[in-house]
């Protein structure tokens, strides 16, 4: 698809735009008329972003997923996030999926998104990704394999073979073209904040965000970065209008994200939610 010179933001865009148009459409061929129409397209549809995103059916396409654990959207979603290269968007869904619906390849998804994201999807630098993230991974490798998927297997044994240690020294990962990503992979808070205020700006579900902010708050014990963690996991309960809340296990998650970030200094929360224009809010919670 040649679509590399147009911004991330509208790239992000036109990928929801395009898959709405996908799911709208009733007739067998939905995925082939949603492949062509993408590759045809070289310069933004500027009528389409003017008119902007009917994000309310957005949000109801996600709802099956986040409430029924509908695997046919699912899967879809998951075709057309990897087809714009948003993968590091699209872990919340898999780890909902997994934790939520036990669904055997979302814990293969959980893992590979992580994979590709940190490290370029390349395992043999397994041991450059933080003991918490890695833990995380594995548990959803593990469960994938019990599943006996096969790819899940042969990863399982591949990282046997390697011995995870966690020790070897962070090459970041040359996948992103965003200068602001590229910048937050090394660890920049400026540029990860700019990300952050980026997703809120087009009005995307915090779940977007989950990556970012596990990364920042696991790899760098960025302490911001774990209260978006717990806005990205459970902000969408309120972004959604979820009526069934988290899985057990995705709350635990959650809310212990939430502790490590109720330890900053009240001062230093109202710096970052007032100074720096952070949106996380704990009244959320209550």
């Amino acid at each position: 698809m040649k679509m590399s010179h147009l911004g991330l933001k509208t790239q992000g865009v036109l990928f929801t735009v395009l898959f709405l148009l996908a799911l709208g459409c009733k007739h067998e061929q939905a995925l082939e008329r949603f492949t062509a129409l993408a590759d045809s397209l070289v310069e933004p549809n500027t009528e389409i972003l003017e008119t902007g995103i009917p994000m309310d059916h957005f949000r109801l396409i996600q709802c099956d997923i986040l409430n029924d654990g509908d695997t046919n959207y699912y899967k879809r979603y998951k075709e057309y996030m990897f087809k714009g290269d948003y993968v590091e968007r699209f872990l919340f869904w898999p780890l909902v999926m997994a934790n939520k619906f036990d669904y055997p390849p979302a814990h293969l998804d959980v893992f590979n998104c992580i994979l590709e994201s940190y490290v370029c999807g390349d395992l043999k630098r397994i041991n450059e990704i933080d003991p918490t993230t890695f833990d995380l991974m594995s548990y959803h490798l593990e469960r994938a394999a019990k599943f006996k998927i096969n790819e899940a297997m042969i990863i399982s044994n591949e990282i046997d073979s390697i011995k995870y240690h966690g020790m070897d020294a962070y090459k970041g990962c040359d996948k992103y073209s965003d200068k602001n990503e590229l910048m937050a992979i090394k660890g920049d808070t400026t540029a990860y904040k700019t990300l952050y205020i980026g997703n809120t700006e087009l009005d995307f579900p915090p779940c977007h965000f989950l990556f970012w902010a596990l990364f920042m708050a696991n790899k760098y014990d960025y302490r911001m970065a774990y209260g978006h963690v717990y806005e990205s996991l459970n902000d969408n309960n309120y972004y959604f209008n979820d009526d069934h809340g988290l899985d057990r296990r995705t709350a635990k998650m959650a809310d212990s994200y939430l502790r490590k970030y109720e330890s900053i200094s009240v001062a230093e929360q109202d710096y970052y939610n007032g100074i720096q224009g952070w949106s996380f809010n704990r009244s959320n919670e209550e």
